[in-house]
Formats: C-alpha cells, sequence, structure tokens
C-alpha cells in the first residue's frame, strides 16, 4: 500500500492521481488494492501556494499521516493502517473545502461542454470572445485570427511547473497575458451559482495554421468580480501529434483540423458572481519549447517562421471545452 500526496500545481499531478487509480485498481496485492490512500492540497511540487489565499484549512497535515501509514503498515501489514482516512482527500479551491471520494475522477461528474463564441474578434480581453454552454446555432460566425511568431512567444504565468525562479507556478494573474493581440479571450456571463469543477478538463478546438506544424494552447481561468483572472489548469498541443505521439502527420496548411487538448486536472469551485474564462494561443514559453513552425525535426535547424491560426466556433465546428461538473452543478447547467 502507498500513501500517495499531490498538489493541484505540481508538475506531476496527472502521474500522481493516474498512479493512485491504478494502484487502487490494478495493486499487486489485496494490502495495496484497499489500504492505498490520496490526499491533494491545492500546492506546487515544493509544498508552496502563489496569489491566491485559500484560507487557514488548506493543508491536511499530510507529513503526520505519511509517517503513521508507513510505521503501520511495516508493523501491521495486513491491516488497514489508517482506518480513520478516506480513500482520497482532496482541497476543492475557490470554495475552500475539503472532499472525499474513494476513487478518481469522483463517480457521477460529468462532461459537460463549454462552448466558444465570439460577437467579433477575439484578441486579448478587449476583444468581443465569450463562453456559453448553448453551441453555436449558426454558420456564419468567422473563425478568429492571430499571428504566433516564435521570436515572440506567450511566457509561461503560472500552472504546473516544476522550477520556481524563471517560471513561478500555481495561480498568477492572468492581466499581462491577457492583453496581448496574439491570445484569444473567451469570458462567460458572471455564474448564477457555484460551479464544481473536479477532474480531467480537455478541449476540442477547430483550427487551422499556415504552417506545417504548430502548438495550440488552451488555458482555464477564474475571474473575481472586480475582474482579476486567475489561472486553474491548461494545456498545449502540437500539431503533428494530434494523432497520437505515435504517429506525427505534419499539418496541412489551411485546412481545419480538430485538436484534442488534455487541459489538465482540478478540483475548482467557480463561484456564484464569478465568470469563467478561457485563453487561446499558440505558446507558453519556457514551460513549453516554443514550436518553431518549421515541421523539420527538432534541432535540425535554426529556422523560426510566423504561424497565422485561425480558431473556429461555428455550428460546424463547435470549439469547447468539456468540464468535468458535479452531479449538483451538472443538473443546474441548461444550454
Amino acid at each position: 500500500p502507498a500513501y500517495i500526496t499531490g498538489g493541484w500545481f505540481d508538475i506531476f499531478i496527472q502521474q500522481t492521481l493516474h498512479g493512485f487509480a491504478a494502484l487502487r485498481q490494478s495493486g499487486g496485492s489485496e494490502a495495496a488494492r484497499r489500504f492505498t490512500r490520496c490526499c491533494i492540497e491545492p500546492l506546487d511540487h515544493d509544498m508552496r501556494t502563489a496569489e491566491v489565499d485559500y484560507g487557514p484549512n488548506h493543508l491536511n497535515g499530510i507529513i503526520a499521516i505519511r509517517n503513521r501509514f508507513m510505521r503501520n503498515v511495516l508493523k501491521h501489514p495486513g491491516q488497514d493502517p489508517v482506518p480513520d482516512q478516506p480513500i482520497l482527500r482532496y482541497f476543492v479551491m475557490g470554495s475552500n473545502r475539503w472532499a472525499e471520494s474513494d476513487a478518481w475522477p469522483p463517480p457521477g461528474t460529468r462532461d459537460t461542454p463549454l462552448y466558444l463564441h465570439a460577437d467579433g474578434a477575439a484578441n486579448s480581453i478587449l476583444g468581443r470572445g465569450r463562453l456559453d454552454f448553448a453551441p453555436p446555432a449558426g454558420d456564419r460566425a468567422p473563425p478568429d485570427t492571430f499571428v504566433y511568431n516564435p521570436l515572440e512567444p506567450v511566457p509561461t504565468l503560472g500552472g504546473n511547473s516544476l522550477g520556481y525562479e524563471a517560471t513561478p507556478p500555481g495561480q498568477r494573474e492572468q492581466s499581462t497575458i491577457e492583453r496581448r493581440g496574439d491570445v484569444l479571450v473567451y469570458t462567460s456571463a458572471p455564474l448564477e451559482r457555484d460551479l464544481d469543477v473536479i477532474g480531467p478538463v480537455r478541449a476540442r478546438i477547430f483550427a487551422a495554421t499556415s504552417a506545417p506544424d504548430t502548438d495550440f494552447t488552451v488555458k482555464l481561468c477564474d475571474v473575481t468580480p472586480e475582474g482579476l483572472s486567475y489561472n486553474v489548469c491548461d494545456g498545449l498541443l502540437r500539431a503533428r501529434y494530434r494523432h497520437g505521439p505515435e504517429n506525427p502527420v505534419p499539418a496541412a496548411p489551411g485546412e481545419i483540423q480538430a485538436y484534442d487538448i488534455d487541459c489538465g486536472v482540478t478540483a475548482m469551485t467557480f463561484l456564484k458572481g464569478h465568470r469563467i474564462r478561457v485563453q487561446v494561443s499558440s505558446s507558453n514559453f519556457p514551460r513549453f519549447d516554443r514550436n518553431p513552425n518549421t515541421g523539420a525535426p527538432f534541432g535540425a535547424d535554426d529556422h523560426l517562421r510566423i504561424a497565422h491560426q485561425q480558431v473556429f466556433h461555428d455550428a460546424a465546428h463547435p470549439s469547447h471545452l468539456l468540464l468535468p461538473l458535479s452531479p449538483a452543478s451538472a443538473a443546474g447547467v441548461s444550454p
């Protein structure tokens, strides 16, 4: 049995939760399958918070629990080492509370699409991008466009980084990123009720590029009533790997493709009065190596090229996020 711990902004959080789920299901002994525990706190890899205050109870005392777990496993290997502890305990940010489950993802969550729309260009926070649970109804919505220049990549700001000095991890206010013209910004109306997003977040973005290879990024953010925007989770997909890492295929310049982007995992309550925001761009550097857009093997040349990107959100190409909503939240959402 293992006592597995992690943080929502640890670079290894997805592997941590995959390992926990696999050990509970397929561990090499009955004790491993029954007694393995997991605890996830709102921290980075080095057990720090960032710019958001999660309240006085955001820590779970994992060092003491871990020591007791290991001592009891060694002394009494056939017994539950911590019978007073839940199988999985995780901190829900936003509402700043602890929750429990017997599995990851928690049973009953429902993947619910949140669609990209725009009433005009969505470039930067000054644009007119919006989010809605209703899908696009017509075919007339023009795509949003931006230019990705590898010489001027979008800088990393928060998230699941390992290094601290160059790219401080965690939740960071995003206004400097959202002012850029090469970042598309889509924002929901203020929420009428709390919305619990707990589990893996994914995006399907319909896009076209002028380059034989490029990247597309998606970042989910929480916007306070005061207008402050904080990252929640994010992801990136390299176009040549849109069919999987074992099957690289160059992008066909100008051709609309569906990009399924893994945006990480979270446990976040978007509070009543807050807004949900999504950033779409093509770089997150230096957390992710910038794509030179050439299509050549990486490291094979020193040439960079500009990519002209299009992101579609019409009825035929309904770009959206899939939010894992808790049962209560999913029941209150209707398109």
